[in-house]
């Protein structure tokens, strides 16, 4: 697209507040897993190299948080939900996930694997589980991400694994 040049008064121009919500307050919040379930999802890594247009899928154990709720001037959770308004003005609560891979044997059953380096298995060895719906109540602690692009001020908001 060929940039346009739009006559008028820069000087003009509004400022509004930004309705953006910033999740780098909540980094070493901790907060309740709510939710632990099996989910079937497109696998945008088969043979280890990224393809979006992949049509296999993957099955992998989803974690999620409570809602988070907002905080007060120090820094404390308060009873509000987080929420974050759509396009259509609905109101919906802000939670954190996480997915964990599940592996599969030469039957095609999907399992956990206690793998020294299995992801899944050490984290519930962090809580002392055996079962991953065990995990439900558990708190884990969230850690805010920088993007690694030194000139954006943007970030991810992850549970911490």
């Amino acid at each position: 697209m060929e940039e346009k040049i739009i006559e008028r008064n820069v000087s003009e121009i509004p400022t509004k507040e930004s309705n953006s919500i910033d999740l780098s307050l909540y980094h070493n919040k901790t907060v309740k897993i709510a939710k632990v379930h099996e989910v079937e999802v497109q696998d945008l890594y088969p043979n280890g190299e990224y393809n979006p247009k992949s049509v296999l899928t993957t099955h992998k154990i989803k974690i999620e948080t409570e809602p988070l709720r907002e905080l007060d001037e120090g820094n404390n959770f308060t009873d509000k939900p987080l929420v974050f308004k759509d396009d259509k003005g609905n109101e919906n609560p802000i939670t954190r996930r996480h997915y964990f891979g599940l592996s599969l044997d030469d039957d095609g059953n999907w399992f956990i694997s206690k793998h020294p380096n299995a992801k899944l298995w050490k984290f519930m060895q962090n809580f002392k589980v055996t079962d991953p719906k065990q995990l439900e109540g558990k708190y884990v602690k969230l850690v805010w991400i920088p993007s690694s692009n030194p000139e954006e001020d943007t970030g991810k908001l992850r549970i911490l694994v």
